[in-house]
């Protein structure tokens, strides 16, 4: 895996005259905890979509775990998850069992990813890792 696991360069994505994204260049290294933060309209749930491959940017590149090129955009979104614009979590469940649902989901095979996914975000020696720390809206 490359030092990034997500770069874009100049991505675009233009419906009718409209830009809902503008030329959004992104470089997240392995590690690192990104956010996107802005006003209603700003492009975040566009850019999400583009990343995860539910639509095709109008121009630019997207390169996921050092890898460009549709069979590698394919085989690293295999590598990843989303929940665009609603959460995907069971509010009745534990962080861990909502985490384990999501690996069998996804075709995670390796049975000890939810345990590191828990550490690496600081709740495997929490009550948190226990339960489910939010509630999704609208539930």
């Amino acid at each position: 895996m490359g030092e990034y696991v997500l770069r874009t360069r100049t991505v675009s994505k233009k419906y009718g005259n409209v830009f809902a994204l503008d030329n959004v260049s992104v470089e997240i290294k392995r590690g690192q905890i990104y956010g996107l933060i802005g006003l209603n309209g700003a492009g975040k749930t566009t850019f999400m979509r583009a990343v995860a491959g539910l639509i095709s940017p109008t121009s630019g590149d997207v390169e996921l775990f050092g890898e460009s090129g549709e069979a590698a955009l394919r085989r690293g979104r295999r590598s990843m998850g989303q929940s665009i614009e609603s959460p995907a979590v069971y509010p009745h469940m534990t962080a861990r069992e909502n985490l384990e649902i999501q690996r069998l989901l996804g075709g995670v095979p390796d049975r000890n990813a939810v345990p590191r996914i828990l550490e690496t975000v600081g709740l495997a020696d929490t009550g948190l890792a226990g339960s489910c720390p939010f509630v999704p809206f609208g539930l």
